[in-house]
């Protein structure tokens, strides 16, 4: 079989034009395009930036004689989404063999939906409240106060040079412990002297989960790309195992502080208004699917599960993206100024960002939009063809894959102007004369249609309230003599060997 696969790929057979309905890359004969897959597999970001500016907004690839499309058009991605015959995820995946209980690892169907109607309320507006000011207290305690440390070791006493995605890895992943799991992960790392901080890295009690949360997610990687007689998955179930009993202690203490709690929960419920599915104070999203459970509206596999599926969309990618952002406005001064200068029209310097200040951070959400923009969490997004669909007058067989270009999306001169490749918060400004005409479709960091992203506005919230505690706290530079920081994807986007940013605390 490996000979065969060899001689497949080396006699780069080339598809008669008549069999090729849209522009792409050489096919290696049987094997498509899998081997610039591979080849690209850490850098899939560029290289569909790279397949975009040179074969446009569709672009046809594939293997082993299954087609896949690369779309990039709004309109096309529109049709995608309302195609009930594409509202598959491609099978089998890292996700569904990790988490099949999951909104992350469940096809889209009647359980999908169901486990959906539970969820969407842990993201009404009275827990993201309560999340804003878990957020902050992580934000102020932790990241902002040994970031100032760090500044007054420096050598004029007042600035210095930190290692911005390491910390905001571990202030991420404890935010959503404590949001997520009502527990404190204790994974930041608070000490600024270079052999304390090695030691407490080294300290397997503070490294267990985060150890655990990078095996999960590189297993996902591998049980998605590699074939079905390379995978295992010992490793992987080693590593949620971790996680499980955290969840066994949360669900005992739970139980015990909840007999306590039912004569105030029953109140609570007689006045909750329709839908509301979660009672009482909000606590933790954990807690709130443990009465769900209670309740009999899930079981508690797929509690585990969803709990666990919250965590890693909850904590990789902000701070991917976060680091994404400070970057751009460490390189790009005037930006940062009318981003301070936005920031203190609304929150007073000695005054705490609270959640009521989230809405009036206009130019933080642009900054933060625009990251996503250049540096967007995930690549693209498929959809595995369930029955024959027709696509630009062209009939495709089941099992053709429409995969959304996420990144071309962002480069679209039609949607965002001539200056694309220029980092510019204010093109998406509602005054911006393009934001009338641009398309919803234009911008999908958080996906699209029914399976859109559900931790969206948590995922805001929690950017939003990062950047300006950052921005306000610290004048940020990168000088042009570093060089740009090589970028790496396994699940998201992120910064290959960490991120160094120039601080200086501000008065």
């Amino acid at each position: 079989a490996a000979v065969a696969l060899v001689v497949l790929g080396v006699a780069r057979v080339a598809i008669p034009a008549n069999r090729r309905h849209f522009a792409g890359p050489w096919r290696w004969g049987y094997l498509g395009t899998l081997p610039y897959t591979v080849a690209n597999i850490h850098r899939r970001h560029r290289h569909l930036a790279e397949l975009y500016r040179q074969y446009g907004d569709t672009i046809e690839t594939g293997q082993f004689g299954r087609v896949a499309l690369w779309i990039a058009r709004p309109d096309d991605i529109k049709w995608l989404i309302t195609q009930k015959a594409c509202q598959n995820r491609i099978r089998p995946s890292g996700l569904h063999v990790a988490l099949p209980q999951s909104l992350l690892g469940l096809q889209t169907g009647d359980e999908w939906r169901s486990h959906r109607r539970l969820i969407s309320p842990l993201f009404a507006e009275r827990f993201m409240k309560a999340y804003a000011d878990v957020i902050m207290d992580e934000i102020d305690n932790k990241l902002v106060a040994k970031w100032r440390r760090l500044c007054a070791g420096g050598g004029d006493g007042s600035a210095a040079t930190v290692e911005v995605h390491a910390d905001l890895t571990r202030i991420t992943f404890d935010i959503i412990g404590r949001a997520g799991f009502a527990t404190n992960f204790n994974s930041f790392i608070a000490d600024t002297d270079a052999k304390a901080a090695a030691a407490a890295a080294a300290d397997s009690d503070k490294e267990k989960f985060l150890a655990a949360s990078d095996v999960i997610l590189k297993q996902i990687i591998n049980l998605t790309f590699l074939p079905q007689w390379a995978q295992s998955t010992a490793t992987l179930h080693s590593a949620i195992d971790v996680f499980r009993g955290v969840l066994r202690h949360v669900r005992r203490a739970d139980a015990a502080v909840d007999h306590h709690d039912e004569d105030t929960a029953s109140a609570a419920a007689a006045t909750a208004g329709d839908g509301d599915a979660y009672v009482g104070k909000p606590q933790s999203m954990l807690h709130a699917l443990l009465q769900a459970e209670r309740r009999g509206d899930i079981g508690a596999a797929a509690v585990d599960e969803e709990t666990i599926a919250l965590l890693f969309a909850g904590h990789e990618t902000t701070a991917n993206t976060t680091a994404w952002a400070l970057y751009l406005l460490a390189t790009h001064a005037d930006v940062q100024r009318k981003m301070v200068e936005s920031i203190r029209m609304v929150v007073g310097d000695n005054e705490r960002l609270c959640y009521h200040h989230i809405k009036q951070l206009e130019y933080c959400k642009w900054v933060l939009y625009e990251a996503l923009r250049l540096f967007p969490t995930v690549a693209g997004f498929a959809r595995q063809a369930t029955a024959p669909v027709t696509f630009r007058g062209i009939t495709y067989p089941v099992d053709t894959i429409f995969a959304v270009n996420v990144v071309g999306c962002g480069l679209s001169k039609q949607q965002w102007g001539d200056d694309v490749e220029r980092f510019r918060p204010e093109r998406h400004s509602p005054a911006e004369p393009t934001t009338a005409t641009r398309s919803p479709f234009a911008l999908l960091s958080f996906g699209a249609g029914p399976r859109m992203c559900i931790g969206k506005r948590f995922a805001l919230e929690e950017g939003v309230l990062l950047l300006a505690s950052i921005v306000r706290s610290f004048e940020l530079s990168y000088p042009s003599h570093r060089a740009a920081p090589a970028e790496v994807i396994d699940v998201t986007l992120g910064p290959k060997k960490g991120l160094h940013i120039d601080m200086r605390a501000r008065a």
